[in-house]
């Protein structure tokens, strides 16, 4: 489910209700922080907007109809008895193949994006990442923090699809959690890493498109793997674990919550 907010955030664009919203959205959305990274000028931040918007409704039929399969997934396995952890898995890799091809589809605009970068955009880059790089390891150094608001995280992620989450089930968060700091280190790693390649690509005037689009299409194994095998394995038994503890009454609601973003994709795909 995590990957699937992902791409249903695509249109939530960080604060919106309805999807059909935040699609309109999203273009802007994404040109701010384009630009937040880069500081480009206006002419082309205009032109990327354009192709954003461009490759948005080229693709935004049949990103919702792959959305909608996964959540018809989902719905289905919803009425097995008991879910193991490698029901989780099996749609979280299926989902995985969508955020890939999703990605991919929009490299028109990853193009514009990163065409005739400038010297001082390059470095305006360099200086933005270092600055959110250092944010962001200094907030792990107050360890209990941390790992409190990385368990929020992903309770208001679970909280798109539940209406209500129990004691037990937060607890279960909470253990998952704390078991794992070791991992959410590795994961800002593996972001700095990343930004530190990416900004020598620039620098060094290599072809990068490819190289950020297999980043965020979701392949990093080449920027560190260390603990995050074993997190991932504890992850999908969170996530069978959670459902399992699930009442009937809430399963009802998150089989209704599912459907009602099922409809609002429909709407988007014309169908």
């Amino acid at each position: 489910m995590r990957i699937l907010f992902v791409l249903l955030s695509f249109w939530f664009c960080f604060s919106c209700t309805k999807l059909e919203t935040g699609l309109q959205l999203a273009p802007r959305v994404v040109t701010y922080k384009v630009d937040e990274a880069f500081d480009f000028k206006s002419e082309k931040l205009d032109k990327l907007r354009k192709q954003i918007e461009m490759d948005v409704n080229a693709n935004k039929k049949e990103l919702a109809l792959k959305l909608i399969s996964h959540i018809d997934a989902i719905l289905e396995l919803s009425k097995k008895e008991k879910v193991a952890a490698a029901d989780v898995q099996k749609n979280i890799e299926a989902l995985k193949l969508t955020q890939a091809q999703t990605v991919q589809n929009f490299k028109a605009s990853f193009d514009v994006a990163l065409a005739d970068l400038q010297t001082k955009e390059i470095e305006h880059f360099k200086i933005f990442n270092d600055k959110k790089s250092k944010r962001d390891f200094e907030k792990t150094e107050d360890k209990k923090y941390f790992l409190k608001d990385r368990k929020q995280t992903i309770l208001k992620t679970l909280g798109y699809f539940f209406d209500r989450i129990t004691d037990e089930q937060e607890n279960l968060c909470e253990q998952m959690v704390d078991k794992h700091y070791d991992y959410f280190i590795e994961r800002l790693k593996i972001r700095k890493t990343f930004a530190d390649s990416f900004h020598l690509k620039l620098t060094s005037k290599q072809p990068a498109v490819d190289f950020v689009i297999k980043y965020y299409g979701g392949d990093q194994k080449e920027f560190g793997a260390g603990p995050i095998k074993a997190y991932l394995e504890d992850y999908y038994r969170f996530q069978a674990d959670f459902w399992n503890m699930t009442s009937e009454k809430e399963k009802q609601n998150f089989r209704k919550n599912m459907n009602s973003y099922k409809d609002e994709l429909k709407k988007i795909a014309g169908i």
